[in-house]
């Protein structure tokens, strides 16, 4: 059953489906599983490998820490993960996609970018994230489909086209322990 909640930038209504990571879709070769999985987070492109785990908290309870994906100066690289099938009731209006992820600068500056992938490309948020040196909650809103450029429609995402969300390494040594995605519509 979706959450729903007031006020996100109006009084009205809005409901919402939450996915955590279920699988990889691509975690690019460089990411490491710290705590979590014997794969190293390299799992390729054709997925397969265990660095969703590392990256699953329950939402609202992110272990900070405890198991993560990391990077160290490897800019570039995704870690894109799967996850279970969105179910958005026919009628809805799409308001947006947001990818939610709680990161870390470990030592020095770092950055990074939420991503989505959407009919096998991968998009990203167009400004880096600057990091802080505490894990820290970080999102990022898609109102539109980065692939069409138009309003999102219920048949791509209860189709199958909105397919990965994860994050973009940017420069510096980060970590990741939470990803989520979280579709917002009324």
């Amino acid at each position: 059953m979706p959450s729903s909640y007031s006020n996100i930038a109006s009084a009205t209504t809005h409901a919402l489906q939450d996915r955590l990571p279920t699988s990889d879709r691509n975690v690019a070769g460089r990411w490491s599983s710290v705590g979590c999985g014997s794969d190293g987070g390299s799992s390729g492109s054709g997925g397969g490998g265990t660095a969703y785990r590392c990256v699953d908290d329950p939402i609202g309870s992110p272990n900070n820490g405890t198991d993560y994906i990391q990077i160290r100066n490897r800019s570039g690289k995704e870690a894109i993960f799967g996850f279970s099938p969105l179910n958005i009731p026919s009628g809805a209006t799409i308001q947006f996609v947001r990818v939610t992820y709680v990161a870390i600068a470990n030592g020095g500056s770092a950055n990074i970018k939420a991503a989505l992938r959407v009919r096998s490309n991968v998009y990203t948020q167009p400004t880096a994230q600057a990091l802080s040196s505490t894990w820290t909650t970080y999102s990022y809103d898609w109102t539109v489909n980065p692939r069409t450029g138009v309003a999102w429609t219920v048949a791509e995402i209860n189709g199958g086209a909105l397919e990965g969300m994860g994050v973009y390494s940017g420069n510096g040594d980060e970590s990741v322990t939470q990803v989520y995605v979280t579709v917002v519509y009324r």
